[in-house]
């Protein structure tokens, strides 16, 4: 693909790779319905697909078309609708993405502040090497001092005794 036409299908409201696809599409569905004179009805329904995209589409372009590239156009205009819409919405996902990733690489983090360049690397690399326990052995460790918490608060329960133990505290009190 040449450097110009590369540029031309990055300045359609759609990707690449729709765009692509739906002259595939064009092409086999003219050569469904009009069989020997495809080619030239190709052209005219690609050209009236590139003016909707580029935004030169008008009513005159539809009068102008055959009945049959009206019909091959608002069938596919549906489709070409939500891809403008998906692709307008990727395309803002993009730009926040790079204006986030700009913002961190301009702004220093807190020990670039704070030390200088060599100590920031030491920091940084002993940050790195500490060991971060899994997920579910944070829940473990936090049930089990939530259950020592509870444990140590009620004067029946002892964890070596379980029940005997509370019954042997009841019959201590009634002595």
């Amino acid at each position: 693909m040449s450097k110009s036409s590369k540029s031309a299908a990055d300045a359609l409201p759609v990707s690449r790779k729709f765009y692509d696809t739906l002259m595939i599409r064009v092409d086999e569905i003219v050569t469904a319905v009009f069989g020997d004179h495809a080619e030239e009805f190709a052209d005219e329904a690609r050209c009236m697909i590139d003016r909707y995209l580029t935004g030169k589409y008008d009513a005159s372009c539809e009068q102008e078309a055959t009945p049959e590239i009206r019909i091959i156009f608002l069938t596919l205009k549906t489709e070409i609708d939500r891809a403008r819409q998906r692709s307008l919405r990727a395309r803002a996902a993009a730009r926040r993405r790079a204006k986030v990733k700009k913002s961190d690489e301009a702004t220093p983090t807190s020990t670039e502040k704070t030390f200088g360049p060599d100590e920031t690397r030491v920091a940084t690399a002993c940050q790195d090497t500490a060991p971060a326990l899994p997920h579910r052995k944070q829940q473990a460790a936090r049930s089990f001092r939530t259950a020592l918490r509870w444990r140590a608060a009620s004067p029946y329960v002892s964890n070596r005794e379980g029940r005997r133990g509370q019954q042997r505290k009841v019959e201590k009190k009634r002595q």
